[in-house]
């Protein structure tokens, strides 16, 4: 079985309890500080991954990183996962955790680049299109790139708009290549 698959078992379990309990909000917290730790601290996710490392010297770094920074629920979820040896899940079980949670609440996510900062009037403008196309409340990350030179690039879920000018520029570039 993949390990994906396996977090992602983990990872209802884990919900499952934390709806149990209304902790979902918390335990999201919980997940995407995972993550997010995961995934800026290349050495703390392979030390995670690492089999040179004891399960129980992987507890312990867990429990020094995240205690009082998380829920009592999320401590214990770690600890059985260590004792289970199966601690190098984690990243994936965070992010599974997040778009299950996500799923549940009606949330979509999705990526806003573009060249400069948009307005808040802009920002509400794209917010209701997503909504009115997903019938889900956006939840929209801003990304400025200096490279896109103008106009803007949307991913939500799985599509993509892009209406840059360098996708412009790199789309005809393709053309002029192809006839010659």
């Amino acid at each position: 079985m993949s390990d994906y698959r396996v977090a992602s078992r983990y990872a209802k379990s884990i919900f499952e309890l934390a709806l149990d309990q209304k902790l979902e909000d918390k335990l999201k917290d919980d997940m995407a500080l995972l993550d997010n730790v995961c995934s800026e601290n290349r050495d703390f996710n392979n030390m995670l991954k690492s089999p040179i490392i004891k399960h129980n010297k992987k507890l312990h770094i867990l429990q020094k990183t995240f205690k009082g920074k998380v829920n009592e629920v999320t401590l214990r979820f770690f600890d059985i996962l260590c004792r289970k040896y199966r601690e190098n899940l984690l990243p994936d079980i965070a992010r599974v955790y997040v778009e299950l949670y996500n799923e549940n609440k009606g949330i979509t996510v999705a990526e806003l680049t573009t060249a400069i900062a948009v307005s808040d009037d802009l920002k509400k403008e794209f917010e209701s299109l997503i909504k009115k196309a997903t019938n889900k409340t956006p939840q929209i990350t801003e990304k400025v790139d200096k490279d896109v030179i103008g106009g803007f690039m949307l991913k939500v879920e799985d599509r993509m708009i892009d209406d840059t000018i360098k996708g412009k520029l790199n789309a005809l570039r393709r053309k002029f290549t192809e006839s010659y």
